[in-house]
């Protein structure tokens, strides 16, 4: 009798204290009331909303999806969203509100390295999780941010071996004054080098200026066979339009852009920009299942998928890989879901992409697709399966690369 009445006190204890740990975990996982908040930090306004709101879209369509089928655990995703203005100073001070007052779980965010770099403060400071989606010039890891986008060697650097072999060795770069197109172009520089090209010009644009004109009259004055051009945003528009304005009585160099929006297209309009080229992971073309079902729900909730670009379906892939990581983890601690979102892969409607467990990064496949005269892009090359991406290019050290974009953050913040 002594020893049933010790066993059922033993099993009470144990019950109560399983209960206890029940109840521990749930508050850990679900510290919102049962909710799970996710920030949503990108430009609805400014020189970079025409590229940042498809991936706006593409993220809240994902949420919706996942919260038809179960949410997180069972408990609805709540997207917290607000607009940065393309402000890279208010990308900062808004992760910090979303952290702080709205108490979110993950923020999806950024699409410029400068509104990243600000981000990256916060999100480290408060031991917060950032998913990244777009196409950067790598030199960076943190055990706060899980980059999706591709890296130089993944997109920038097939591109200008196939460029450089089809179009001819001189070579013209024209990006937006900031970090991107400045590393971008040191390693276009070496590569080009490597095939024995000759840069024949450089011309940087303030990030949201139409003042382009300074740049292509030093294109038409060095007659490059080809220009490589990672202007971001609205300038995209400008350069364009200018270029075919001033160079309308020659053939003028074909261009490979790097962060040129179907957005920036459509406003340019097709027949200004045909034959022109575009290196990506993700083109609205490809002939995959779960691209035409992507665009299908896409267009049944947007009305068109004429502006979808790369970051925005790479966004989309984000938010699966995270909800697959937040449904397999114990708890939605920053670093606990950093580390399973390291084990992840998904078919996504760019291919498969899953997360290299030693850098962060993800393995993407790339493509180049010249454009018709429809404004879409028709796939002229592709690595066919995923490249392994490469953080630091192996022609400077980790140091040196580390100092030389820090000499470039640190002139852009002045």
């Amino acid at each position: 009798m002594q020893f049933l009445r010790k066993y059922i006190f033993l099993l009470i204890i144990s019950l109560i204290v399983l209960a206890l740990f029940a109840w521990i975990v749930k508050k850990q996982v679900f510290k919102n009331d049962g909710e799970v908040k996710v920030g949503v930090l990108f430009s609805k306004t400014g020189t970079m909303a025409n590229s940042e709101q498809p991936v706006i879209n593409a993220v809240l369509l994902a949420i919706e999806e996942i919260n038809t089928r179960g949410g997180i655990k069972g408990q609805k995703i709540i997207p917290v969203a607000y607009d940065a203005a393309s402000n890279w100073k208010r990308y900062g001070t808004l992760a910090e509100t979303m952290i702080k007052k709205d108490k979110v779980d993950i923020i999806f965010a950024c699409w410029t390295s400068a509104s990243r770099k600000k981000v990256k403060e916060v999100v480290e400071k408060y031991n917060n999780l950032l998913i990244y989606s777009t196409q950067y010039e790598g030199i960076e890891q943190s055990p706060n941010i899980i980059y999706l986008g591709t890296t130089p060697n993944q997109q920038i650097i097939p591109a200008i071996a196939w460029t450089v072999n089809n179009y001819g060795k001189k070579v013209f770069l024209v990006g937006s004054n900031y970090i991107f197109p400045h590393v971008a172009n040191e390693i276009i520089t070496h590569e080009v080098k490597n095939l024995g090209g000759n840069i024949v010009g450089e011309a940087y644009i303030p990030l949201g200026s139409n003042n382009v004109d300074h740049a292509i009259n030093d294109i038409l004055k060095s007659q490059p066979d080809i220009i490589f051009n990672t202007i971001n945003g609205d300038s995209n528009i400008a350069f364009f339009t200018r270029l075919n304005t001033l160079a309308s009585d020659i053939k003028r160099p074909v261009v490979m852009s790097f962060s040129l929006s179907p957005e920036d297209i459509n406003k340019i309009g097709a027949g200004k920009i045909t034959g022109d080229l575009a290196a990506w992971s993700y083109f609205i073309t490809q002939n995959l299942p779960e691209n035409s079902d992507f665009l299908k729900a896409y267009q049944n909730k947007y009305g068109s998928t004429k502006n979808i670009n790369d970051p925005a379906v790479t966004a989309y892939a984000g938010v699966y890989l995270w909800a697959q990581a937040a449904n397999e983890a114990p708890s939605l601690t920053p670093n606990v879901i950093y580390n399973f979102m390291l084990r992840q892969s998904v078919a996504s409607p760019a291919g498969v992409i899953y997360i290299d467990p030693y850098n962060a990064h993800a393995w993407r496949t790339v493509m180049l697709g010249k454009i018709n005269n429809k404004g879409l892009f028709d796939i002229v090359w592709s690595s066919y399966n995923p490249i392994e991406p490469i953080v630091y290019p192996e022609f400077n050290t980790r140091a040196e690369w580390e100092l030389f974009e820090y000499k470039l953050y640190l002139a852009e913040v002045d």
